[in-house]
């Protein structure tokens, strides 16, 4: 990566996309000590499609494929899943975590539009590489720099969870601290 910050379009959505989903995890953590059984419940459910597609002798997993016990290892998968969902833990998908915390608006509108930036579609592409201008003629931008200021959304949006995560830890560890001059600031910042 470049040292100017600016130089780069494309990192930035995707590190602050797997923040947020980090942010998400760390907060159904906080609320519900429980929430390690869905997320071991979507890790085995991850894991099983794989040791499927091992089974069915996948060639990109035949690294492994020698080395294990592809049978066994589907059988112990799905009798751990089967544990779990007998307990009532399944797997979840995304929005799932971000509605446990009431996060669902985010969900459908910051990690919607981070998912935009960070895979292949339309947006991205116009985004990243195409540059229109007022009698609508295009041009192709391989390696154009990004100004602070279009990256301000994200950064401001990343100090926010942050302070949220601050928060949050304070609240579990039953901390005597205050983060109120920090919000404050925060909060002057964006005015």
């Amino acid at each position: 990566m470049n040292d100017d910050f600016t130089s780069n379009r494309i990192i930035i959505p995707i590190i602050l996309r797997s923040v947020l989903e980090a942010f998400v995890d760390f907060r159904n953590l906080q609320k519900d000590k429980a929430y390690t059984n869905f997320m071991t419940a979507s890790f085995l459910k991850e894991k099983q499609k794989l040791t499927k597609e091992a089974l069915n002798k996948n060639p990109y997993t035949s690294g492994f494929n020698n080395k294990i016990d592809m049978s066994g290892e589907l059988i112990r998968i799905e009798s751990e899943l089967e544990e779990l969902k007998n307990n009532n833990f399944s797997p979840i998908n995304i929005f799932q975590k971000f509605e446990k915390v009431n996060m669902e608006k985010e969900y459908r509108t910051v990690y919607n539009e981070l998912c935009l930036k960070t895979h292949n579609n339309i947006k991205a592409l116009e985004n990243r590489y195409i540059q229109i201008d007022k009698n609508e003629n295009y041009d192709v931008i391989i390696f154009e720099n990004i100004s602070i200021e279009d990256q301000e959304v994200y950064i401001a949006f990343l100090i926010e969870k942050l302070i949220d995560a601050m928060e949050t830890m304070i609240e579990f560890y039953k901390l005597n601290y205050s983060i109120d001059k920090l919000k404050n600031e925060f909060r002057e910042y964006l005015t």
